[in-house]
C-alpha cells in the first residue's frame, strides 16, 4: 500500500512539474504582465525571468522586467534591463524609459540622445518629444527645449500644457 501511495505522489509531482514546464515563454510573459498590472513587482519579475529562460532574446520581457524593477525602486537594474532590451530589438519606448532614468540622474545629454533615438524610431512619439524638450531645458537650451515641448503639446499631448505655460511663456 505504501508503495502505491509513493507512486501516486511521484506521478502527481511529475504531472505538476510537466504542466509547469509546458508553459510557453508567451504564457509566462502574460502572467508577468498580470502581476505587473497588479503592481506585484517581485512576482512580475519572477515570471519575466522564467519567460527569458525559455526565450533568452525576448526583448519585451526584458523591457517589462526593467519596468517592474524601475517601479520597485531598483533603477540601476532597470537601466541595465532597458539597455539589454534595446540591444535585442530597439523600440521607441525602450529608449524613452532609459532616457527618463538618465534624466532623473542628471545625465541630460545622454537622456537627449535616448529621446532622439526614440523619436527616430517613432517620429510621432509625443512623450519622447516632450521629454527631450525638458532635458534640453535642463541643459540651458531654452529655445529648442520650448520648441519641443510646444510641438508635443500642439500635436496632441495635452498633458504638456502646464509645462509649456510655465516654462515657455
Amino acid at each position: 500500500m505504501k508503495s502505491r501511495k509513493a507512486l501516486l505522489i511521484l506521478f502527481c509531482s511529475l504531472a505538476i512539474s510537466t504542466l509547469a514546464f509546458s508553459q510557453t515563454a508567451n504564457d509566462l510573459f502574460d502572467s508577468g504582465m498580470k502581476k505587473l498590472k497588479l503592481r506585484e513587482f517581485d512576482s512580475a519579475i519572477y515570471y519575466f525571468n522564467l519567460a527569458m529562460e525559455i526565450k533568452p532574446d525576448f526583448a519585451e520581457a526584458m523591457f517589462r522586467r526593467g519596468l517592474a524593477k524601475d517601479n520597485s525602486g531598483r533603477t540601476e537594474e532597470a537601466y541595465e534591463d532597458y539597455s539589454l532590451a534595446i540591444g535585442m530589438g530597439p523600440k521607441a519606448v525602450y529608449y524613452n524609459n532609459r532616457g527618463i532614468l538618465r534624466y532623473v540622474k542628471g545625465d541630460h545629454t545622454n537622456a537627449i540622445a535616448d529621446y532622439d533615438s526614440a523619436i527616430g524610431l517613432d517620429p510621432d512619439y509625443l512623450i519622447a518629444i516632450f521629454n527631450k524638450g525638458r532635458a534640453l531645458f535642463e541643459n540651458n537650451d531654452f529655445e529648442e527645449g520650448c520648441d519641443c515641448m510646444q510641438d508635443a503639446y500642439k500635436r496632441g499631448l495635452t498633458a504638456a500644457k502646464d509645462a509649456v505655460d510655465y516654462y515657455c511663456n
